[in-house]
């Protein structure tokens, strides 16, 4: 297991990294054998454990038999990922980090870059910085979600760039779907829902020369297992896979990711978002739904608009994405084309 401590803000050193490893590979260890085997005490290992405890790391002991990862953890490791890739995949994946902790992911990734016609996959075990839209904190459990960034470069500009945003929507739906979680569904442009509260999601950026290649980044969050205090810090309606019961190995999601975003970029290059509305539409939220439109002001919380207020706003019924990725909504006797994602949709009570 590789973690990259370069950016870490809580250094691990080399016996931290190989108990990470050893847990993610074992069912349980022995504080005695441990120390034998680095020279430390077993008084020793016990502090290490209780610091990575106390970092996030989903690990408890059980007397007898020693230490293990709480049921259903796993933690991110390059070769699991890249061991459920084919070997065509593993070839376009040039650069895969995994972090202990970093700063955002999103940064680490531009950073990173690739190569044209390959794609880079930068993931966290805990970041501090991370945001999503409107420059909003992303919330999420040390060592226990998921948080990534792709990198993707493309030879030119697509001209449905801004439909990229539900492109990456439909990749992570479709990506948890293949792992077993079922009913998900998008609320434009990308956010990622199940049982009407939100799951995850997505910020999508593109930087180079408008005349030249151009170099995508997709932010992906989701929400795995959300626990202690950092629930409260959520100001919307949300779930997590475990809560659901869903034992998602985030590794194996993690490449369902990329395998999901090898498979459909290059078709999005060549034709647009046309290919892809379909599906994207048969998991859209409130599709055919009568919903408000709402566009929160800069630090607003987004869930907590009055409902009287909201009841004075006009109505529109949700059609669902044309070709291009705008929103088609119908109101009283126009058709809306709704392309600015920083409005919001509430459904009509």
């Amino acid at each position: 297991m590789y973690l990259f401590i370069g950016w870490s803000l809580c250094v691990l050193d080399d016996i931290d990294r190989m108990l990470v490893a050893r847990l993610n590979s074992s069912s349980y260890l022995g504080g005695a054998k441990l120390g034998q085997r680095w020279g430390i005490s077993r008084v020793a290992v016990s502090k290490r454990f209780r610091r990575l405890r106390n970092l996030g790391v989903p690990v408890h002991a059980l007397p007898g038999k020693g230490y293990f990862l709480a049921q259903g953890g796993n933690l991110l490791c390059e070769q699991a990922i890249r061991a459920y890739l084919r070997e065509d995949e593993n070839k376009l994946l040039e650069q895969l980090e995994v972090h202990a902790e970093i700063e955002s992911t999103n940064i680490r990734a531009a950073q990173l870059g690739c190569r044209p016609g390959m794609c880079s996959l930068v993931l966290a075990e805990s970041q501090v910085g991370g945001q999503g839209r409107r420059s909003r904190q992303w919330v999420s459990t040390p060592w226990r979600n998921l948080a990534a960034t792709l990198v993707w470069r493309l030879p030119r500009w697509p001209a449905d760039l801004p439909s990229m945003s539900l492109l990456a929507g439909l990749v992570v739906a479709q990506a948890l779907e293949l792992a077993g979680v079922t009913d998900v569904q998008i609320k434009w442009p990308n956010d990622i829902f199940l049982g009407g509260k939100k799951l995850g999601g997505i910020l999508v950026s593109a930087r180079g020369d408008a005349s030249g290649d151009c170099e995508l980044l997709i932010g992906m969050g989701i929400n795995h297992d959300l626990s202690g205090l950092d629930v409260d810090k959520i100001d919307q309606p949300w779930v997590d896979l475990r809560s659901r019961g869903y034992p998602v190995d985030r590794n194996q999601l993690a490449a369902l990711l990329l395998q999901g975003f090898m498979q459909h970029l290059p078709l999005f290059e060549q034709r647009g978002f046309k290919p892809f509305r379909d599906e994207w539409n048969r998991r859209a939220l409130y599709r055919g739904q009568r919903v408000h439109l709402v566009k929160p002001s800069p630090g607003e919380p987004v869930n907590q608009m009055p409902a009287a207020t909201l009841a004075r706003l006009p109505r529109y019924l949700c059609i669902g994405a044309d070709i291009d990725g705008s929103l088609m909504l119908q109101g009283e006797g126009e058709l809306l084309r709704l392309t600015d994602a920083d409005y919001s949709l509430r459904p009509v009570a």
